[in-house]
């Protein structure tokens, strides 16, 4: 869907896959993650570590669960934009041009 929205994807197995192209030198701004991808972190850690290495970078979690809850560890606040899986491509596109169009706050 991404891609068909017109972005330009970068895809990742795993969070490790995915620290490896954010630690790269190509130009990403948001990373879209899911929460429990496979691998030995979950999407918000991945996000955590992805915001100490490129402090502007966006992020967009999504789940199937509507337990989830995000915070930052470490002041408990809500810092994560998070969309809830299955979405349709308008609700998928609504919420990137959000997430992107905001400031990333400081990691």
């Amino acid at each position: 869907m991404l891609a068909d929205l017109g972005y330009r994807v970068l895809t990742a197995a795993d969070p490790a896959e995915a620290l490896a192209l954010i630690e790269g030198e190509v130009r990403i701004d948001l990373l879209f993650t899911d929460i429990m991808p496979p691998g030995a972190l979950r999407g918000d850690e991945l996000a955590v570590v992805a915001r100490q290495l490129r402090p502007d970078i966006r992020v967009l979690c999504t789940s199937g669960s509507s337990e989830i809850g995000l915070a930052d560890p470490a002041t408990g606040e809500g810092w994560l934009a998070l969309i809830a899986k299955p979405c349709s491509k308008p609700d998928l596109a609504r919420q990137l041009r959000q997430v992107l169009d905001t400031q990333a706050e400081p990691a």
